[in-house]
């Protein structure tokens, strides 16, 4: 755990120094951010909302004694840091929807239609082939996340018909698969 925000609190550390050193020239500022960004997990973010959470619970309990504890410089750099790296998720997961869709859809495709299990196999595996590697990790999110929705939303039905079958059975043979390619990360 201590390993883990020593590395959260050096990439705040970081971005605070590149927006320092480069807040003049934006193309060199997101140049450098280039580098920083493969550090943007969800385990910073999680790090971020906790720390904004503690900051502001100290802030509360001692704004009754003095009024210099209302700001908060810490505060308003986490709050600026955890913007970034929310946009940046945003960007990736608009960049990663439509073509997890299509994959999907192919896939699908090529299981029902044709009847191919080995080619809705090959074309998921080339699409992870093609997806930029920085981009896996949320790659994986996102397709986990999207089918845990979809199977919750599906059990939650009353009568489970064979079109809800089909649909739970196609979705956990797409996330298996998916998982198989993701694996290593």
């Amino acid at each position: 755990m201590r390993a883990e925000s020593v590395r959260h609190l050096q990439t705040i550390q970081d971005i605070c120094e590149v927006a320092a050193n480069f807040q003049q020239d934006e193309a060199a500022f997101l140049d450098r951010m280039d580098y920083l960004k493969p550090r943007f997990d969800t385990a910073l973010l999680a790090f971020l909302t906790h720390s904004i959470a503690e900051e502001e619970n100290k802030m509360t309990s001692t704004a009754s004694t003095t009024q210099s504890a209302m700001h908060s410089d810490w505060l308003q750099i986490l709050k600026i840091v955890k913007q970034g790296v929310m946009a940046e998720f945003e960007t990736r997961y608009d960049l990663l929807l439509e073509p997890l869709m299509l994959a999907v859809r192919f896939y699908l495709q090529a299981v029902e239609d044709v009847g191919n299990m080995p080619l809705a196999k090959e074309l998921l595996r080339r699409f992870v082939e093609v997806t930029p590697t920085i981009d896996l990790p949320f790659l994986k999110e996102l397709a986990s996340n999207m089918i845990e929705n979809v199977l919750a939303n599906q059990l939650t039905q009353q009568v489970i018909t064979k079109e809800i079958r089909r649909n739970l059975t196609f979705l956990m043979s797409f996330n298996f698969h998916l998982l198989m390619y993701l694996s290593p990360l």
